[in-house]
């Protein structure tokens, strides 16, 4: 990901979660357009599309997962058991389709949506959480 690339001191702040979708959108077209040949390179503006298919706001949630649980993040993918102490152990997380964690627990059954029933898992005082 772009910012674990050593040449990149300091973290990118994004003021609302629309500019943070808006960026991380670009950031997928910059990698899409990477890999295709000049001519067929997308060079118009973003279409809501592009930000609603990307799932950008997914992938800005995943990278805030990222940052505020790394070490239980890295037990979970390698199927380990989380830390005693660690911050996620009384959830009962897992890894979802997307790789992202999720609440796991006693409501399998319940007849609500799957992201009522298994909310994403975010760290209150991360400043993607805070954002409006």
């Amino acid at each position: 990901m772009i910012w674990s690339h050593p040449q990149v001191k300091q973290k990118p702040t994004f003021q609302t979660r629309r500019s943070s979708c808006r960026d991380v959108a670009w950031i997928c077209r910059f990698v899409r357009n990477c890999k295709l040949k000049a001519g067929d390179r997308f060079l118009t503006p973003l279409t809501a599309s592009e930000i609603r298919d990307h799932n950008a706001e997914r992938i800005a949630m995943r990278r805030s997962q990222i940052e505020s649980f790394p070490i239980d993040i890295d037990a979970l993918k390698a199927n380990k058991r989380l830390p005693v102490k660690g911050r996620l152990s009384l959830l009962l997380p897992y890894l979802d389709e997307e790789q992202s964690r999720r609440v796991g627990g006693r409501l399998r059954k319940a007849p609500v949506s799957s992201d009522a029933r298994n909310p994403l898992i975010l760290h209150p005082k991360h400043h993607r959480t805070r954002q409006s």
